[in-house]
């Protein structure tokens, strides 16, 4: 399965930005940040960390 991850401008400032992570080819987000950021950067870096973590678990239960 593969992901990506998209950043969203989804607040008002000083923190407007989210994270979102889709499986390729599907509309609905598979996972959202709660929390919001103040850049894109920060977004961004919060987000490929969820994404490992995504990862990580879905490995896990494959191996199950």
């Amino acid at each position: 399965m593969t992901y990506r991850i998209e950043i969203k401008h989804r607040n008002v400032p000083p923190k407007p930005y989210k994270w979102e992570i889709y499986e390729d080819g599907k509309s609905l987000w598979v996972e959202q940040s709660a929390e919001t950021f103040s850049s894109r950067d920060k977004a961004i870096e919060a987000g490929n960390a969820a994404l490992d973590r995504l990862e990580n678990r879905k490995s896990q239960n494959r191996g199950k």
